[in-house]
């Protein structure tokens, strides 16, 4: 599946994840697109991967890490709609 197609909310979390540990090294595709455009469908894993990292950036690991420590729900829910559903998160 090209990443991003479901699940962007723990993908989120794990490129957080990554930050957070400092992790260097580089990302795997496990991908086998038979239906799709093989180099277009990674090229698609590769670009949402990017975006992801600028909507971290600009919500800010710290705000994320607060969310996480606190645990609520409903208030990971909204933040998670803003970073993804509002236009300049």
């Amino acid at each position: 599946m090209i990443v991003g197609s479901i699940h962007h909310v723990e993908f989120i979390e794990f490129l957080y994840w990554l930050r957070k540990y400092n992790y260097q090294g580089w990302y795997s595709m496990d991908q086998y697109p038979y239906r799709e455009d093989g180099v277009r469908a990674i090229s698609e894993s590769v670009l949402t991967i990017k975006a992801l990292e600028k909507i971290i950036d600009g919500f800010g690991e710290e705000n994320i890490a607060a969310l996480i420590a606190e645990g609520d729900a409903t208030r990971i829910t909204a933040a998670v709609r803003k970073m993804l559903l509002t236009k300049n998160s």
